[in-house]
């Protein structure tokens, strides 16, 4: 219970989560006016309390400890019964325990208590996924009596994640050890597991670094300004283990929510970015729906210019031409003018929100049997003398392939 240790600088077991001595103490005392610590140990057991109450009602000069030595001596009734529920037919074990919680009391509804334990338990998910492996000498947490499932940003378990070496990177005679990750593309995910690996910040706020202290995670989402967010880039992340021998030249603060990358080790990532980053942007790139380079007809027509990029209605293909030669002159004037006005508002600021931060949502209505078939007699009745390779090039019968090869098929049969 005792604020501060002896010296951060001081050598501590391999597994040490801990640093500065501060962090239960300061972290409670932010949440609650009393924090009791009850812990047993080969059978005896003692009770400590700092109670900011008692210190400021009393005006003392010096903070002082509150000492209850043996179960039966517990003055707090519910930090009794939680004793007899959790560690009287046990050895060993320790229940940190909060009252007088003025902070969340101040906002006391049901609705902020349940947002609040929402946060916590995807905060606990995500911070100490790697130690909450029971199965592997790790441990379990509860929330309220439920479980929590640890949730790896990473998306290991998925057969579509792409996973690159591990680097060694030596400083000062120990080992940070670095591996790039290519999260899968939306397309080889559920809807609810693409949302649960986005993040609170999404998927392009969540690439990058994500760095580990004895497997606690430390910091995430961010390149530490080695190179910008981009979202062909989003889906790339990179996990760094850190040793608790390294904290001094990382600059991990008491809280353990930041870190500084060290010069020494900047230049040694680098070499682990380039290989992940390419991986990443052509998953990104070549997931979706694509116009292949041997399809000589599309229907948009991609214009770029000195470096401007614009979308516009290819009025030379079949479809249009086919439609547009039915009308009267003053009709396919009024015609032309809707397609230029439909083009002018093609809506591409909320079409790349849209596919950003909700792509599973994303769903275009498809051409059905007879509409494809429809298209396919006009595009013979403007190209009679087509052949089967030269229809299987023009959009959109090139999505449809196994269907116009079965109406070709029927053609020539008659």
């Amino acid at each position: 219970m005792r604020f501060g240790s002896t010296s951060p600088l001081a050598v501590r077991a391999a597994g040490d989560l801990g640093r500065f001595g501060l962090g239960m103490k300061t972290a409670s005392i932010s949440q609650c006016l009393k924090l009791q610590v009850l812990s047993k140990r080969n059978g005896e057991t003692t009770n400590a309390a700092w109670d900011v109450g008692r210190i400021c009602e009393r005006n003392e000069d010096k903070w002082n400890l509150v000492l209850e030595n043996g179960a039966e001596a517990v003055s707090d009734s519910t930090l009794r019964a939680l004793y007899r529920e959790f560690l009287a037919d046990h050895p060993h074990g320790t229940i940190v325990f909060w009252s007088d919680m003025d902070r969340m009391e101040k906002d006391g509804t049901e609705k902020s208590f349940g947002a609040a334990v929402t946060a916590l338990s995807a905060h606990l998910a995500r911070t100490f996924h790697r130690l909450m492996k029971p199965a592997r000498g790790g441990f379990s947490l509860f929330v309220n009596n439920r479980e929590i499932e640890p949730s790896d940003p990473f998306n290991e378990a998925n057969l579509a994640c792409q996973s690159f070496p591990e680097e060694h990177i030596r400083i000062r005679g120990e080992t940070i050890k670095a591996q790039a990750f290519v999260l899968p593309h939306h397309s080889k995910t559920t809807a609810e597991e693409y949302e649960r690996f986005s993040g609170v910040d999404g998927y392009r706020g969540s690439q990058g670094f994500y760095i580990y202290r004895n497997k606690r995670l430390i910091i995430s989402g961010t390149w530490f300004r080695l190179r910008p967010r981009e979202e062909l880039t989003k889906l790339v992340r990179i996990r760094v283990d850190i040793p608790n021998t390294l904290d001094s030249i990382w600059k991990i603060d008491i809280k353990k929510a930041s870190a500084d990358l060290p010069e020494s080790v900047r230049q040694e990532l680098r070499r682990v970015i380039p290989v992940a980053i390419e991986s990443g942007k052509a998953v990104v790139r070549h997931r979706g729906y694509k116009i292949p380079s041997t399809v000589r007809e599309p229907l948009w027509r991609r214009t770029e210019v000195d470096q401007t990029v614009s979308y516009s209605i290819n009025k030379s293909g079949y479809a249009f031409q086919h439609f547009a030669e039915s009308l009267t002159p003053g009709q396919r004037s009024e015609f032309e003018s809707l397609v230029h006005l439909l083009e002018s508002r093609l809506p591409t600021d909320q079409l790349y929100a849209d596919i950003c931060d909700h792509p599973k949502s994303m769903k275009q209505g498809s051409l059905d049997d007879e509409l494809v078939a429809f298209f396919l007699d006009r595009y013979l009745a403007a190209k009679p003398s087509a052949t089967l390779d030269e229809v299987l090039a023009t959009d959109p019968f090139f999505l449809r392939e196994e269907l116009v090869k079965h109406l070709w098929q029927k053609r020539s049969e008659k």
